[in-house]
């Protein structure tokens, strides 16, 4: 169930529209409660990898795999893409620099 819907919204899922979706102005209110206000999401179901090594290899590595510039200040987080050899998008993650070669 979606937080500001009043009702159950896989009911709302079943059929089908060439426009917007029936739970559209659900989420919107949703959303905008989240952004003029304070929300906490659970992100706790998104996989988590600490990636280090004993030289600027994983610096390196992270680099050549993601859109964005990932040698930043420790402790910067980094909202970036991961790609695939020939540049298409394989992941939406964000990298968080512990240290300096993590």
């Amino acid at each position: 169930d979606v937080y500001f819907s009043g009702e159950n919204i896989e009911d709302l899922s079943k059929q089908g529209t060439f426009g917007k979706a029936r739970w559209f102005n659900i989420v919107k209110r949703e959303y905008n409660a989240c952004r003029k206000g304070v929300a906490i999401i659970d992100m706790t179901s998104f996989t988590k990898y600490e990636l280090k090594s004993a030289n600027r290899s994983v610096v390196d590595f992270l680099q050549m795999l993601c859109a964005n510039n990932i040698d930043k200040p420790i402790g910067s987080v980094i909202h970036t893409g991961m790609l695939n050899e020939q540049g298409g998008y394989e992941n939406d993650c964000s990298v968080i620099r512990l240290d300096q070669y993590q």
